[in-house]
């Protein structure tokens, strides 16, 4: 299984510390003024869109595997619900996609969730069985 990101989800190495704060319109690690000056969702959007498609030719078709995502690709802000209005789809990349987390879980509406925004290990099993029809097999504990 594979999940994807969203395209404004920021996370990197800098001088050996681990840097990942999530989306940048959500973190306070990186100034308002910055993102703003030099965060162009639309270029994130064809970066991402090209990695994603260079890892699904070059690595993924050669396994049998399910790719999926926590929100939806083009998601800018998910506690608005802020979506990239893009005049590309990627169908070929997106059609690829299994429904998101926020898609089955909520509706596409984060708003309902009210605590943290991650999916809990009942919503995780929750999205197998909507997507997959799996159960987890009830084991003997005698």
């Amino acid at each position: 299984m594979v999940q994807w990101t969203t395209i404004f989800r920021e996370s990197r190495r800098i001088r050996g510390k681990w840097v990942g704060n999530g989306n940048l319109w959500t973190q306070n690690e990186y100034p308002i003024e910055f993102i703003k000056t030099y965060c162009d969702p639309d270029e994130f959007y064809y970066r991402d869109m090209a990695l994603i498609r260079a890892t699904q030719l070059g690595l993924l078709d050669r396994y049998n595997h399910h790719e999926f995502s926590l929100s939806p690709l083009t998601q800018i802000n998910q506690y608005h619900n802020r979506q990239l209005p893009s005049k590309e789809k990627y169908e070929i990349i997106q059609n690829r996609l299994l429904p998101s987390f926020y898609e089955i879980l909520w509706n596409n509406d984060i708003q309902s969730k009210k605590n943290n925004h991650h999916p809990s290990s009942e919503e995780h099993l929750l999205y197998l069985k909507n997507v997959f029809n799996w159960t987890p097999k009830k084991t003997n504990t005698n």
